[in-house]
């Protein structure tokens, strides 16, 4: 079995552009990912401190609040990055990545239905 490789790989691969942006995309993230929990865990131990309804909802709302403050944040990033294009894979990919995230760690009504909204939002508008 024989394998070549074609003499535009290499140049795509030291596209310094793509691979700047990839790396802050990806570090912003992994930053997002961290705050939300870091926040997850925290309001849980303080829920089960204070254990009262009114409590809950209100840190229900408060993490329903930052995971769509953070995909907004991560639209205006993408925004910025590729000149006002967000409409590709990795825009998709990074946006699912939070949602799912703070789906699995976040468990509470609020998140599931800004999971269930978001997408809508999110990726419903590109396609009008």
């Amino acid at each position: 079995m024989s394998t070549t490789l074609e003499a535009s790989v290499f140049p795509r691969l030291l596209n310094v552009d793509a691979n700047i942006n990839a790396i802050i995309i990806g570090l912003i993230t992994v930053g997002l990912i961290t705050i939300l929990t870091i926040m997850s865990y925290s309001f849980e131990d303080f829920s089960r401190r204070h254990k009262s309804r009114i409590y809950d909802i209100a840190l229900g709302l408060t993490e329903g609040a930052v995971v769509v403050i953070s995909m907004i944040l991560v639209q205006h990033i993408f925004k910025a990055l590729n000149a006002g294009d967000s409409a590709n894979w990795f825009y998709a990919t990074t946006q699912m990545t939070i949602l799912l995230y703070s789906l699995y760690t976040m468990q509470n009504a609020v998140i599931e239905i800004v999971n269930i909204i978001a997408p809508l939002y999110i990726f419903g508008h590109h396609s009008f």
